[in-house]
């Protein structure tokens, strides 16, 4: 477990054009080679809000409208309370932070969940696409 200065992290679904965002994990990790949700820890001198700003901006290049958070659970694999938001992509060029993900891009729900998610995102968009999901409906003729 994780113990000092963190206490809290946060995760984030990123939409964009109906597709949402995910990094393949490439630091030595529990979750190496697994996809998952960009995220990482609230330092201590910084909101939750301005977290996601940030490990958005640091991990993919990009800067996000938060549209609200989710939930929050307890960490998998660390002892950090992890709040869990839902963005939308705002502007930015997608760059991969070469040290943290081996891979980022753009997927369907349903492409999503065919690749080998960390099982905390896989938790989201499994049992909290109701939140992110957009689904449209046209009016019956």
């Amino acid at each position: 477990m994780i113990e000092g200065k963190y206490k809290e992290g946060v995760m984030v679904v990123i939409r964009k054009d109906g597709k949402f965002l995910l990094g393949k994990v490439g630091k030595e990790s529990p979750i190496k080679g697994k996809w998952g949700l960009l995220g990482g820890k609230v330092e201590p001198t910084e909101s939750i809000e301005h977290t996601v700003k940030r490990e958005c901006f640091e991990e993919a290049g990009i800067s996000v409208k938060i549209a609200k958070k989710i939930f929050e659970t307890q960490g998998t694999f660390t002892d950090l309370k992890i709040h869990i938001f839902v963005a939308d992509f705002a502007n930015g060029e997608l760059v991969r932070n070469k040290r943290e993900l081996s891979e980022l891009g753009y997927f369907s729900y349903e492409e999503a969940l065919a690749l080998d998610l960390a099982s905390l995102t896989r938790k989201v968009f499994e049992e909290h696409s109701n939140e992110f999901v957009v689904t449209h409906q046209f009016p019956a003729s």
